[in-house]
């Protein structure tokens, strides 16, 4: 059983059916089927619409303009610039075929403008891979003294990195060195760190 439709969204109620079938659903058609209902319900509604058929207007077609053509070069061209922009990410097949995915699909416009590349970069961002970060620059060497040069005693330095067995058969005056630069050593390295 057909239920009627409370007054107020007969106008509504005429205006899906109309775009339902096809027909604008603008006032002109909607006064059109209202004036030839004797009951507001909806198998009425539908049998207007039927019976006036030719007298309504048509819903104006909402087309897409036609793709712009991307050529291989174009888009190689496109993604050599976005790779020389941002060197994180990482020049290979899979960030290629990724970008051109999303860059010739319909999350684009069909212009395919500067517009639409940054719209596919802010989509594919997050799914390049990138290149490994530089590794972080190596501290300079510790200045030591120049180990060729003997003590007041004649006998070689000690080298800063010396073993346990080495310091123990050490003399006096080389222990006294090498206590010396390291300590040196360990000033320098702290103000390493600070800067």
């Amino acid at each position: 059983m057909d239920t009627e439709i409370p007054h107020g969204l007969v106008r509504m109620t005429i205006q899906g059916f109309l775009k339902e079938a096809g027909k604008h659903t603008s006032g002109n058609n909607v006064e059109l089927v209202y004036r030839r209902l004797d009951a507001f319900t909806q198998d009425n509604i539908k049998k207007a619409i039927q019976e006036l058929g030719c007298n309504l207007e048509i819903a104006p077609r909402v087309t897409r303009p036609l793709d712009r053509t991307v050529s291989e070069q174009e888009l190689t061209q496109i993604m050599t610039n976005i790779l020389a922009a941002d060197p994180s990410i990482a020049d290979d097949r899979y960030n290629g075929a990724l970008f051109a995915s999303v860059f010739l699909s319909n999350q684009t416009s069909p212009r395919r403008d500067a517009n639409d590349i940054r719209k596919a970069l802010q989509i594919c961002g997050p799914k390049f891979k990138r290149n490994a970060p530089p590794p972080p620059p190596e501290p300079p060497p510790f200045p030591d003294e120049d180990l060729t040069v003997p003590l007041a005693d004649g006998s070689d330095k000690l080298p800063i990195d010396a073993n346990h067995q080495i310091q123990r058969g050490a003399t006096r005056l080389q222990s006294m060195n090498l206590l010396k630069r390291l300590r040196l050593k360990e000033q320098w390295e702290a103000e390493q760190q600070i800067q």
